[in-house]
């Protein structure tokens, strides 16, 4: 197991161990050399999506020797590198980074942009550890204010409304009418309980009245519902579609993308399944390109779209060819 990881790739520049080397050289055990690389990655990098990698060479080696703004895959895949190169055993951990309390609740709320990436490393007599490498202002917190306070009602609203549809589904008439009532009963201890509360749902309302004509909470509960969201823009399932016809094409050559890999450990998967060609090269720059662009801030753009479906269009005239 702590053989499995040590393993490297077998192309790893040289310049990587030099780095790591150069960044741990006052440090006397693995804890402290696996303290460094994490203040290495908080003081030396900075967050961001959206950097263009030259694809002609790994791009976790050129996030790490030429620093480009990046985000937490990155970070967590570069330092796994590190420790790896120091013989240190590593492991990418994938999860969300909840920070988001909802007081009206009492609860937690999470949320696709709390998706996170981070490290765990081997230490001698404490088993694994875990390190998160990503600088500390890049992670979201909560928010504070007027506004932070509303979207908690909202939150809380849309969660009841979500519940209660689940409580309704497959309910005959005489189990509804029972269900409403002990509703309705709830409802009125909570008010009576903090009646101010009941003005809090009364300036939703109103609110909801005068922002727009499908109302501001309307809005809010469709885009909940996942309507009108990024996942669901045209440009993202110009994107899907690309993406499938790639998979398909690795498929026809027997790799198939296991679910628990992210396209950039795929990536990498890829470079060491295939043997060097160009169709290696050009997977190997389409998933890249593709994590990119598809988990960047903004939407992708028409730029964006053609050059991945060139990429897989020349993958596929590639193989044909092979």
């Amino acid at each position: 197991m702590l053989d499995l990881c040590r393993a490297l790739p077998p192309n790893l520049s040289p310049q990587v161990l030099r780095l790591s080397l150069d960044v741990t050289r006052s440090c006397r055990t693995d804890e402290e050399r696996a303290q460094a690389l994490s203040a290495f990655f908080h003081e030396g990098f900075t967050y961001g999506k959206g950097y263009p990698f030259s694809g002609s060479s790994d791009p976790v080696e050129e996030f790490l020797l030429k620093r480009p703004p990046a985000h937490c895959e990155f970070f967590a895949s570069g330092m796994a590198l590190m420790l790896r190169s120091l013989g240190i055993p590593s492991r990418y951990v994938t999860g969300f980074l909840v920070q988001e309390w909802n007081g009206i609740g009492g609860y937690y709320t999470v949320r696709e942009r709390d998706a996170h990436a981070w490290v765990e490393a081997y230490i001698p007599k404490r088993g694994w550890v875990a390190y998160d490498p990503t600088p500390p202002g890049a992670l979201s917190g909560q928010r504070g204010g007027l506004l932070g306070r509303a979207r908690e009602w909202l939150d809380w609203m849309s969660y009841q409304f979500q519940k209660l549809k689940a409580e309704v589904a497959g309910k005959n008439p005489k189990e509804l009418l029972r269900l409403a009532l002990d509703r309705l009963q709830a409802l009125g201890r909570w008010l009576v309980e903090k009646p101010w509360r009941l003005g809090i749902l009364f300036i939703l309302l109103i609110a909801e009245n005068l922002l727009g004509k499908k109302g501001a909470l309307l809005g809010f509960f469709r885009r909940k519902e996942g309507k009108n969201s990024r996942r669901d823009a045209p440009c993202i399932a110009r994107l899907r579609a690309c993406l499938r016809k790639v998979d398909t094409l690795l498929e026809s050559r027997g790799l198939i993308r296991p679910g628990h890999l992210t396209l950039l450990e795929w990536s990498r998967e890829v470079e060491n399944l295939l043997t060097a060609s160009e169709a290696r090269t050009l997977a190997i720059r389409f998933l890249d390109a593709y994590s990119m662009v598809r988990y960047g801030t903004p939407l992708p753009v028409e730029e964006d779209l053609a050059g991945l479906e060139g990429l897989a269009t020349t993958l596929e005239s590639s193989f044909k060819d092979s």
